[in-house]
C-alpha cells in the first residue's frame, strides 16, 4: 500500500506539474530550505520515490488530453462553435482548420508525374494523340459500364 504523502510532498507535486517539470523551483515553492543545489537533490530523491512519482504520474495523466479530445476540441473550434465560454476569431478557426488538417496528414507531399516525359522515354511521340486515345478510352469503358447498368 502506498503511503500517503505529506503536506510538503504534495505542495512539491502540485508545483512541480504547474511550473514545467523543474523539480528545484518545485521543491522551493513547496517549502525546502536550502541553495539550489540542495534543492536539487531533494527535487531528485522526491521524484525516486514511489509514491511521489505516482502522484506526479497521476497529476500528468488528469492534465493531458487524449489524442481523440484533441482533435475533438479543434473540430469545435474549427467548426465555430463556443469553447469554455470563448469567442473565437477567424485566426482561431483558421489555425484549428490547419492542425486539423495537418493531424489528417492533408497537407502532404504531392507528387507530379510529367506523364508525357514519360511517354516520350517510351518513344511515344505524340503525347496529344495519346491523349485523346486514352480519353476515348474512357468515354467507351463509361459507356459499357452505362449498358450494364441498364440490363
Amino acid at each position: 500500500m502506498a503511503r500517503e504523502l505529506t503536506g510538503k510532498q504534495k505542495a512539491f507535486v502540485i508545483h512541480y506539474l504547474a511550473n514545467g517539470f523543474n523539480g528545484t523551483r518545485a521543491a522551493e515553492a513547496a517549502g525546502y530550505k536550502g541553495a539550489n543545489a540542495t534543492l536539487r537533490v531533494v527535487a531528485h530523491d522526491n521524484l525516486t520515490k514511489p509514491n511521489i512519482a505516482q502522484a506526479v504520474l497521476d497529476g500528468m495523466n488528469r492534465l493531458l488530453m487524449s489524442e481523440e479530445e484533441v482533435a475533438g476540441r479543434l473540430a469545435q473550434i474549427a467548426r465555430g462553435e463556443p469553447y469554455a465560454g470563448i469567442d473565437m476569431s477567424g485566426h482561431d478557426v483558421l489555425h484549428a482548420l490547419i492542425q486539423m488538417g495537418k493531424r489528417y496528414q492533408m497537407f502532404g507531399e504531392r507528387i507530379v508525374i510529367d506523364w508525357r516525359a514519360e511517354l516520350r522515354e517510351q518513344g511515344i511521340e505524340d503525347a496529344d494523340l495519346f491523349e485523346r486515345m486514352v480519353q476515348q478510352a474512357f468515354k467507351e469503358l463509361g459507356a459499357q459500364e452505362h449498358d450494364q447498368d441498364d440490363d
